[in-house]
């Protein structure tokens, strides 16, 4: 998880106009996805991760933050949009490197 998290962090600060610290996503939303043991990030938590910064930033984009985040997350890691669900991990199921 080095240079696309590092592009999707920065699309996403983009897009909301918020600042996301990756030492902060590190912290508090890398888990062990446990299909593979292996410490993963799931779609799920970024995107609580990113609505929370919303709100803490009085942005006010609260709703469809998934639909919005899709296409980011889906170009980031040459994947489909369709496969860029609430419950896919990052590394596992999306190639996240």
């Amino acid at each position: 998880m080095g240079i696309d998290l590092l592009d999707l962090t920065f699309r996403v600060e983009r897009l909301f106009k918020i600042k996301l610290v990756v030492t902060s996503i590190i912290e508090q939303t890398i888990t062990v996805c446990p299909d593979t043991n292996r410490r993963d990030l799931q779609v799920r938590h970024f995107v609580q991760m990113v609505k929370r910064a919303i709100e803490e930033q009085n942005s006010s984009y609260e709703d469809h933050l998934l639909k919005l985040l899709r296409p980011h997350i889906a170009e980031c890691l040459c994947v489909k949009e369709a496969e860029v669900v609430i419950d896919a991990w990052m590394i596992h199921d999306l190639g996240m490197e």
